[in-house]
């Protein structure tokens, strides 16, 4: 078993997959995409003591998430 941390000095991610830096103009997002980074996922507790619970996967629904937004498609209106 090869150690992550080799294959990080080679330039794998932690995933085991390339890691490749861009620049900022090098990404754009098509149609209706938005590019989001610093996702947050779990249960979330709000200033004011809510608590939003994260996704469970079951039929109520997606709960929110958070994250920062990077860039819009040229589509989306909802954002």
């Amino acid at each position: 078993m090869v150690d992550i941390t080799e294959l990080q000095k080679k330039g794998f991610g932690s995933h085991g997959g390339l890691q490749h830096t861009v620049s900022d103009s090098d990404i754009h997002p098509i149609g209706k995409r938005v590019l989001v980074y610093k996702m947050r996922f779990g249960d979330i507790k709000t200033k004011g003591g809510l608590i939003l619970l994260d996704d469970d996967g079951k039929e109520q629904g997606i709960h929110p998430r958070w994250g920062r937004v990077y860039a819009v498609g040229a589509k989306q209106e909802d954002v």
